[in-house]
Parts: C-alpha cells; structure tokens; sequence
C-alpha cells in the first residue's frame, strides 16, 4: 500500500486524482477525491512503481477514465459563444509525479505538485468604434499532456475577447503611465486563461474588424511560453497600427519576466527588449518581418529603456 499526500499549502482544483502505473507504463490503481489530499494506492511490493497526482477540472480538461502512462490529457472546446474558442482552459491543471519501489506493506510517499499550464490575459485599447469583435490566436501551444508529464503535438489557440465598457490607460512600459488614454472601444480576456507550453518562437496574432474587414497585427517572443508562467499582453490601436506590450509578472508562480514588443514606423521591423528576474537590464532585438529572422542589431546591457524608432526605422 503507498500512502500517497499532496505537498502542504497549495490549493487544488477539486476533484484530485492519485494513480499507479507499472515499469511499462499500465494503471495498477487510481483513487479520487473531492476534498481529500492522502490517498491509499494498493501496489505489488518490490515493483517499481510511478505514482501521479493530477488536480484539474473535469469540466475543461478530457481526462481518461483508465489511462496508460502515455495516455493524453487534453483541453475541452471553451464554453464561448464563438466558434472560433480552442486550445484553452479556464483553469489551471497541476501535475506532480514520483517514482517508488514499494519496500514493505506501507510506503509513505509526499508529491510535489507543479503547475503543467501557462496563464496569459490580454487587454486591447483604442480599436476602431466600428469594431465588433476581436479575438488573439497563439501558436503553437501543445495539443496535450501524457500522464508521465510529456507535451504532445501542436495546435494553434484561439482567444475571443469581450468588449469593455470605456477605456483604461494602457502603461507605455513596466510602472510607467501612459501619456494618454486611446479614445475607441475596449476589448479583454475576462479572466485569465490557461494554455499548454509553446515550443519557440510563440506567435501572437490579433484579429479585429473595421470597416474595411477583418485586419490582423502580430508579435512574435522568440521564447516559449512556460508552465507555471502568468503573461500579461497589451495592445494599443493607433493610426492603424496595434502597438503591442507584454508582461510576464511573478505572481507566486515563478520569477518575473518582461517583454515589450514595438514596430518600425514602415512596418518592416519589430524591436523587442527582454528584461529576466525583475532586472533593470534589458537586452533588445530587431527581426526583419518579412522574413521572421533576427537581424544583426543587438544590443545588450540597457537599463530602465524601451526600443523606440527614429523616422521610417
């Protein structure tokens, strides 16, 4: 018997899941619970075994009700109104895993667990008053997850944005206030949204419709984004332009990231500046658009800065 408990302090989704899988990889027990944190899995002695706790909600995630170890996890189509919501949840999904050799009748075994998801939220300021809808597509986030902890596949996530009413100051750079607030119509993610890794670069591309139809901005983070990682994404429309900032904040998940993402004047460059573990230093990169390829401008140890451009760039 393996006395399975989850590490203390953290908080689960309900319900949570103890399972036990043989060297190859079969389930030889699973337990659930509503509430409960210790779990009784009955095991062969002197069997290696691999134990896993899976928190996540039945309601956002497809979870096999007898899974291999090389079963996937995947993510249910989001309730949303638009046909066009995929990839994501609207919780997270935690993991933690450990493997034991059973010595005697009773094994005590305590698991860490680990956020398998990254968070991002998004806020659009300024779109066209005509503008009715908006949404944001990442790629390439994974398709799924193995119960041994494995990304699986790609696939491309899409994000429908709601319309808020009025508009809010959008910071020009991290603690920053913006010099102006962007007149036009707002549109955010109404809560965090939670997505699998993406394998680098990680695409976001908005999509928004005017009166000339639908029109499209992208950036693009030369980095993956990371489980266990809140992101923060925010857009200003401008003379036709989205100018789009990024954020990726602490939060109790991990050390702090911060992105800022701008576009040449002629709209054949994107600067983008990378500050690592809350640092005032910034390194910045230039990619050449047309070809998504990073161009020989780079400029390291710059501090309290942003990329900015002179005339057409």
């Amino acid at each position: 018997c393996i006395h399975t408990r989850a590490a203390e302090g953290e908080a689960f989704e309900s319900p949570l899941h103890a399972y036990a899988f043989d060297a190859d990889g079969h389930l030889i027990a699973h337990q659930q619970s509503a509430s409960d944190t210790d779990f009784r899995l009955s095991v062969p002695q002197q069997v290696d075994t691999r134990v896993v706790l899976l928190s996540a909600d039945s309601e956002c995630y497809d979870i096999p009700t007898s899974p291999s170890l090389s079963s996937l996890i995947t993510m249910k189509a989001p309730m949303s109104a638009s046909s066009l919501a995929r990839g994501y949840a609207t919780s997270p999904l935690q993991m933690g895993i450990v493997d034991v050799h059973p010595q005697s009748d009773n094994t005590t075994v305590t698991i860490q667990m680990h956020y398998q998801v990254a968070s991002l939220s998004v806020h659009l300021e300024g779109l066209p008053q005509e503008c009715t809808s908006a949404y944001i597509s990442v790629a390439s986030p994974a398709n799924g997850l193995t119960f041994s902890g494995t990304a699986n596949d790609i696939q491309t996530t899409r994000i429908p944005l709601a319309v808020v009413p009025g508009a809010a100051t959008v910071p020009d750079s991290v603690g920053e206030p913006a010099e102006s607030t962007p007149s036009g119509k707002t549109f955010s993610t109404t809560a965090p949204i939670y997505l699998f890794p993406t394998t680098a670069p990680t695409t976001f591309t908005i999509a928004y419709n005017d009166a000339e139809g639908e029109q499209y901005a992208s950036a693009t983070y030369q980095a993956s984004l990371l489980p266990g990682t809140p992101y923060q994404l925010n857009g200003t429309y401008h003379n036709g332009s989205i100018l789009l900032t990024g954020t990726i904040t602490p939060s109790e998940w991990t050390d702090p990231v911060a992105l800022s993402f701008t576009f040449s004047n002629d709209g054949k460059y994107m600067a983008y500046t990378i500050s690592r573990n809350g640092s005032d230093w910034t390194e910045i990169y230039v990619m050449d658009l047309a070809s998504r390829r990073l161009t020989d401008d780079h400029i390291v140890w710059a501090k309290f800065t942003s990329a900015a451009w002179l005339g057409d760039g």
